[in-house]
């Protein structure tokens, strides 16, 4: 009788360690997929910046320029105020929105660009308090890192 039950315990463990071997390797496959998934696919997110503290809006501009990759393609809407200027490296004249920090020592800005270069504040005086709306992009070169709002559209 004893043997009987040696060879039943010695199968289920058998079993079990099959079962169990079988479902790591399947977690496992499902664990790499869904990180290589998000790795290659990143989805863009919306982020209205109007309602937040000037802190927190510094801060996150901030990160903006810091890591662009991490927010490249995400709609960002923002207020601050809008500002004219020409690039001294390439003589092309340029509107942005810069936005302060709490204390108004320091500053961050985006370039605003329209759709199609669209011209979007004809008539607004620099230092005006504006709202704007567009895809955050940016570009690099070997001295220099630019961010921009690109297919921007004015909103107050």
């Amino acid at each position: 009788m004893d043997n009987k039950i040696c060879i039943i315990l010695k199968k289920t463990k058998l079993v079990l360690l099959m079962f169990v071997i079988i479902l790591s390797f399947g977690m496992t496959a499902c664990g790499n997929n869904e990180s290589a998934n998000n790795k290659s696919e990143k989805e863009s997110a919306y982020r209205d910046m109007t309602e937040l503290s000037a802190t927190v809006i510094y801060s996150e501009v901030f990160n903006m320029v810091a890591d662009p990759q991490q927010y490249k393609g995400d709609t960002i809407k923002i207020k601050g105020a809008l500002i004219s200027y020409t690039d001294e490296r390439t003589g092309r004249k340029v509107k942005g929105c810069v936005i302060k920090d709490a204390t108004q020592c320091c500053a961050q800005g985006f370039e605003v660009v329209g759709k199609d270069g669209k011209e979007l504040f004809n008539g607004i005086a620099d230092g005006t308090e504006i709202v704007v709306e567009g895809t955050f992009d940016y570009e690099e070169d070997k001295d220099y890192r630019y961010i921009k709002l690109v297919d921007a559209k004015f909103i107050k």
